[in-house]
């Protein structure tokens, strides 16, 4: 079912269907929390603030690992097409991911939900974080 949500949301664009699916995964998996995760960044797609925010809060506060914390990012840069406050979260939590490990450098490059950071120099600097600690 994740597999399918995955497909609907990024494949598709049929957010409010990846949704759905993913609403039935978080009844099935109680302890995935990267089910809420990705929640959070649907949400975000779907313009939906305030539960994109309590989504991605509680990931976080029930796993800060690295896929957690990159959902996190990927959630609070969308929000900040439309609210610039959201980048700084974005950006905190995206240089916690390459400390907790992530640095798919790549992936962050291209992934479409961070094209409201993509042109700072703190997300060029994360990037670069991420290629040094590989070296």
């Amino acid at each position: 079912l994740q597999n399918k949500a995955i497909v609907l949301a990024d494949n598709l664009g049929e957010w409010d269907l990846a949704l759905k699916v993913l609403d039935q995964v978080r009844k099935i998996a109680l302890h995935d929390v990267q089910v809420v995760g990705a929640q959070a960044v649907i949400l975000a797609r779907l313009g939906k603030h305030e539960e994109a925010r309590k989504h991605t809060a509680e990931a976080l506060n029930r796993s800060p690992n690295a896929a957690v914390s990159y959902q996190a990012a990927s959630a609070y840069a969308v929000l900040a097409r439309t609210n610039g406050d959201d980048r700084d979260l974005a950006l905190r939590y995206l240089r916690q991911t390459v400390r907790l490990g992530f640095r798919n450098v790549e992936h962050m490059k291209n992934d479409e939900d961070m094209s409201a950071l993509k042109d700072l120099p703190e997300f060029q600097a994360i990037l670069q974080l991420a290629r040094d600690i590989e070296k």
